[in-house]
């Protein structure tokens, strides 16, 4: 397709739209109309990120102004942060997109524990709990526990 070619190669919306004598609302109505016409375009966009972003060594080494080159350099890696944050963004992403079957996972839990069950020679104990009478209720004090006294320095 001649637009999508046109954007991934870095030419200008607005230009692509005029080489093609298109009008902005051809271009919108294509977008909302055909979903497959808008992934594509939307891929040229990205590949002509990567072109701006591949142009920045160029830039450096042909610049010969010092401020303008920052300028370019910076305005092409804002540009490129903004559009493709995934790819040339500061921050990080460390989101998760992995479901987990909580259903499946007990499942294949009760599994494991039933085949410990019955790997396991070792028999169940089965009982009944008792209470013990307290250490205050037979009238025993500890007297190893309790601290000597402190002498009187003052007498």
């Amino acid at each position: 397709m001649r637009f999508c070619d046109l954007i991934a190669d870095t030419v200008p919306t607005k230009t692509a739209l005029q080489a093609l004598s298109w009008t902005r609302g051809v271009y919108r109505y294509m977008c909302a109309q055909q979903p497959a016409f808008a992934a594509a375009v939307e891929r040229a966009r990205v590949i002509a990120q990567h072109e701006f972003v591949d142009q920045i060594p160029e830039i450096i080494d042909s610049e010969p102004d010092l401020v303008r080159m920052r300028e370019r350099v910076a305005a092409i890696k804002w540009t490129a942060s903004k559009l493709s944050p995934r790819t040339f963004g500061d921050k990080l992403d460390v989101t998760i997109e992995q479901r987990v079957d909580l259903a499946g996972a007990l499942a294949e839990a009760k599994e494991r524990a039933a085949l410990r069950l019955r790997c396991d020679p070792s028999p169940l104990i089965e009982g009944e709990f008792e209470t013990v009478p307290s250490v205050a209720d037979d009238g025993s004090v500890d007297t190893q526990s309790v601290p000597p006294p402190i002498p009187d320095i003052f007498s």
